[in-house]
């Protein structure tokens, strides 16, 4: 399927019709920022709290799912990258990953929030390679004059 690209922010999310959220975070992410800071925003602070509690650390391999009062998709998939400082390089298998969970769960359309990414030259592949051949219909939110030059075949979300 196409990947599309939406911009990262409240309004885009707010407007998301999607069947869920997926969101990547790293242990030492504190705050959350990016689609994950607006996610825990809309939730009143419920992805720190459960930061707080230990009940998500964002470690390699770890994922949760919670439901999303206040978002329009009913559910939020969370996968940990482990440590910050090689997040960029363990993306590609974690997005994968949770990829294959998301297809389990029977997900058709998915709003991604993606970590911090590499320089454009390893971004761009990494991307392509793990979003375009996806079983799904992705739409990557993120800084859209960063992702265009990326993915110069993606569309806009509607």
């Amino acid at each position: 399927m196409p990947l599309r690209l939406a911009p990262c922010d409240l309004p885009a999310l707010d407007a998301a019709a999607v069947d869920a959220v997926v969101l990547f975070v790293g242990e030492e992410e504190r705050p959350l920022f990016g689609l994950a800071g607006l996610v825990d925003w809309r939730l009143a602070g419920g992805l720190t709290r459960l930061l707080r509690d230990q009940l998500l650390v964002g470690s390699l391999g770890e994922s949760l799912l919670t439901l999303a009062p206040g978002l329009p998709t009913p559910r939020v998939f969370v996968f940990g990258l482990g440590p910050s400082r090689d997040a960029a390089v363990r993306f590609p298998d974690a997005a994968a990953r949770a990829l294959a969970t998301l297809q389990k769960a029977g997900m058709k359309r998915v709003l991604v929030g993606l970590p911090e990414l590499p320089p454009a030259p390893i971004a761009a592949p990494v991307l392509n390679q793990t979003f375009g051949p996806a079983p799904l219909d992705v739409v990557l939110a993120g800084d859209l004059a960063i992702l265009a030059r990326l993915l110069p075949a993606a569309a806009r979300a509607p």
